[in-house]
């Protein structure tokens, strides 16, 4: 039997997690349980989205993935069960899952979670992470059906992709999507997409807030310590760093910090 991911904004000083995995172990004991991170801000949805959709194509074909960033629970927000493919999603339909989504293209499949067969007896209006995802997770990883939950959905949350968008004739504007432990700033700048498809990245300068920086380097060796520098990232963005330093405290960003790019 496959994996259950967990990724939530619980923390690990509460009972949280420790009582969704115990939900999910007791539906599918045979089931692996790990943990993707659960040191998501609170409520923080874009957050999650990306981290999830950098994390997921890592894992193998029958993953189930229990994704619980539900800033809504207990209202009439839907819960999802949804596909790409090859691994299985449980979420709430706020926007969480919108990368993994994207990616998925035309193999995304998604229903409602309704069939309350598939929940614990007892639901908790504030814990459906442990009440209904959990379960709903250890079903998914025994191969129930997603027909078999409820039905399909068309109009799922989705949040917009961030391209970049072109300014003037040799211009981007972009953005800072996340900003990791390090202090390394993540842009929407992909090395598989405009402008970097087709322009040299050597050539290419970024300014972000007052700080202007130009040339993409391989590695952070390539500056002297205390040093800015851009580099492509082990997913493939654009990222901003400082070699034995943290860009994001430096320079004060946050994810949604508008980011420009000009080349030669």
């Amino acid at each position: 039997m496959s994996d259950i991911v967990f990724i939530s904004d619980f923390g690990t000083s509460d009972w949280y997690v420790a009582a969704m995995k115990g939900v999910a172990h007791g539906f599918a004991p045979d089931a692996g349980m790990i943990d993707l991170t659960h040191d998501i801000a609170p409520g923080n949805i874009p957050q999650a989205d990306f981290i999830l959709g950098q994390a997921a194509p890592c894992f193998p074909r029958g993953t189930v993935f229990c994704v619980v960033i539900d800033p809504q629970v207990g209202s009439d927000r839907r819960i999802l069960v949804a596909s790409n493919g090859a691994q299985r999603f449980v979420a709430p339909d706020n926007g969480v899952l919108s990368t993994v989504a994207h990616e998925a293209g035309d193999r995304w499949v998604c229903h409602q979670a309704l069939n309350k067969a598939y929940f614990r007896p007892m639901q908790s209006r504030t814990f459906h992470g442990r009440d209904v995802f959990a379960p709903v997770a250890a079903w998914l990883i025994r191969g129930t059906e997603l027909a078999l939950f409820g039905p399909a959905i068309h109009d799922a949350i989705m949040r917009p992709s961030a391209h970049p968008l072109r300014m003037g004739v040799s211009g981007w504007q972009g953005m800072a999507l996340h900003i990791d432990r390090f202090g390394n700033i993540i842009t929407c700048f992909r090395k598989r997409d405009e402008p970097f498809a087709s322009k040299d990245s050597a050539e290419a300068t970024l300014r972000i807030k007052d700080k202007t920086i130009t040339g993409v380097k391989n590695t952070y060796a390539d500056v002297e310590a205390g040093e800015f520098l851009l580099y492509w990232g082990s997913s493939e963005y654009l990222e901003i760093g400082i070699n034995r330093g943290s860009a994001g405290d430096v320079l004060g960003v946050r994810a949604g910090e508008p980011v420009a790019i000009t080349f030669a």
